[in-house]
């Protein structure tokens, strides 16, 4: 078998933008301005949500990249006002997959 880019020993990584977290937590916060019952937990999550969200970017995950089968790129005008694009990636392991904004 040939020897592939993943093989050849280069090293790729990518590291998330912290606007990321603001992306996340407007949209759960437009997410419960939308609903009777959400409005009351917004008060909550405008306190909560940003310690959430910030957990949830200070976690990472490392992929080999022989695994990965199929990367999908998403974008929009509200991902564009905030300078970040939804990326997905499909892995070769059954029932895995990573959705990363």
């Amino acid at each position: 078998m040939a020897e592939g880019y993943a093989d050849s020993g280069h090293m790729f990584s990518v590291e998330f933008d912290r606007k990321v977290i603001v992306y996340w937590w407007l949209v759960a916060m437009g997410g419960m301005a939308v609903s009777i019952i959400g409005i009351p937990l917004a008060i909550l999550w405008l306190l909560l949500g940003w310690i959430v969200h910030k957990k949830q970017f200070e976690k990472q995950q490392n992929i080999p990249l022989d695994k990965l089968t199929d990367v999908s790129i998403h974008e929009g005008p509200i991902l564009n006002f905030f300078g970040v694009v939804r990326m997905q990636f499909e892995t070769a392991a059954p029932n895995h997959s990573c959705s990363l904004e």
